[in-house]
């Protein structure tokens, strides 16, 4: 009997980066250019929501190897989400990181000039001091940035 060549995967060609965000856009392309994929974003949202279920009954269990099983899958679900939306995850991140660093001064900002530590202050307090800070940022959008503190 001869030997039969090794089966193909979509996936082979594929080389993977230091970049694990674009590995997982360019490993869920992969698989969606051979027929596994969602047909619309509904579904890829619903799958988010799944995983991030499963995420808090790892947390819930206190079971650190799980919950880093679950957080991975979140994370390549949401980047399989940013794929059908057509948004890099990485420049998706960094804004998102420019604006929790813009809201964080400012309510950190606002706090020190109240004479108030943030370690001070309860849940309820950040909370609504934070949203305060969005709204600040969002009626100052385009008319610049807070000062740093």
């Amino acid at each position: 009997m001869a030997d039969s060549p090794p089966i193909r995967s979509a996936l082979d060609d594929l080389h993977l980066t230091d970049d694990p965000l674009a590995d997982a856009v360019r490993v869920s392309a992969a698989a969606a250019r051979a027929g596994f994929d969602w047909r619309s974003v509904g579904p890829v949202v619903s799958a988010v929501r799944s995983e991030v279920v499963e995420l808090e009954e790892a947390i819930t269990a206190d079971d650190g190897p799980a919950q880093h099983h679950e957080l991975g899958d979140v994370l390549l679900a949401v980047c399989n989400l940013a794929r059908h939306l057509g948004v890099a995850p990485d420049e998706a991140l960094r804004d998102a990181n420019h604006r929790f660093e813009q809201r964080f001064r400012t309510l950190e900002g606002r706090a020190r000039a109240e004479g108030h530590a943030l370690t001070d202050l309860d849940d309820d307090d950040l909370e609504r001091r934070w949203q305060a800070a969005k709204r600040t940022l969002r009626r100052m959008e385009g008319g610049g940035v807070p000062p740093r503190a």
